[in-house]
């Protein structure tokens, strides 16, 4: 089954294709309906792509002095590509040890000794104080990636649907699009992971009710079973496994359309978006 998040003030959507759980997405999608509350947005901030561009310009000012070598720029969101995201990260290890620096040249003579004059450009960044500025660099990449791992949106209050559904629906697996868990207590999983042992605290609530938040989430998605020793656990609690997250679909054509969609989500960060299923 087919189903996609229609931006209101935009001409954007994310599609999606529902997995196991599209009986789950419809009676969610129709009570959301009838409560007149299909409607989410999100208050996450969001770093803007210029600037991991103002940055790579300002390191390049000395980067290429002391190595002869400079990092790509690129258009602002070029930096949503996450090849560039890689080659940059790729460009910013290597230099590291691998790129030498002829201090005899460069005016750091004074630092270093006849047998030492091409050190490695992280040792003269230390010398030249710029460490951390250049380190940053590595730091923006991974908040730029890390930002499109889970983006939650919400209704903009509490909503409290009940849930039918057995809770063995829930899965560790990484998906797309999940309805959020935001609820008061700990799922079955995490009593496990916090050593409720004998589950002996009563907060347990594995997706009790369906709540008004879901995650949009652009990292790839991947089949993780549940481990052999939670498995054993609950068989010994008399428990049925059920995992953390109660996943809905994934992305159409996700690896070659990431760009694309990470562009969408930042573009209608301040937009709000409907559930809307195809006929």
């Amino acid at each position: 089954m087919n189903f996609f998040l229609q931006f209101n003030k935009s001409t954007d959507i994310l599609p999606f294709v529902a997995n196991n759980n599209s009986d789950i997405l419809v009676y969610y999608v129709n009570e959301l309906n009838l409560k007149n509350k299909n409607e989410f947005g999100t208050k996450k901030v969001f770093i803007n792509p210029a600037d991991i561009c103002d940055l790579t310009n300002e390191i390049n000012e000395y980067f290429e002095y002391y190595t002869d070598c400079k990092f790509n720029i690129y258009k602002n969101y070029e930096y949503f590509d996450q090849n560039v995201l890689n080659k940059l990260h790729a460009d910013w290890a290597h230099a590291q040890h691998n790129t030498k620096v002829d201090v005899k040249n460069k005016g750091l003579l004074e630092y270093y000794s006849d047998d030492n004059l091409y050190p490695a450009w992280n040792e003269v960044a230390t010398k030249i104080n710029k460490t951390d500025h250049y380190n940053s660099l590595n730091t923006t990449i991974h908040r730029i990636e890390t930002q499109f791992k889970t983006v939650k949106y919400d209704v903009g209050h509490w909503l409290r649907i009940d849930n039918p559904f057995p809770k063995n629906r829930c899965t560790n697996d990484v998906c797309n699009f999940r309805l959020s868990f935001n609820h008061l207590g700990r799922t079955l999983y995490n009593k496990f992971i916090t050593l409720d042992d004998k589950l002996e605290f009563n907060d347990e609530n594995t997706y009790n009710e369906l709540l008004g938040f879901v995650d949009v989430s652009l990292s790839r998605p991947q089949t993780i079973p549940l481990s052999k020793e939670y498995s054993n656990w609950c068989k010994k609690l008399n428990r049925q496994p059920c995992g953390d997250f109660l996943n809905i679909g994934n992305l159409v054509d996700y690896k070659n359309r990431l760009t694309e969609y990470r562009q969408i989500v930042y573009n209608n960060r301040n937009n709000s978006f409907k559930i809307k299923i195809e006929d």
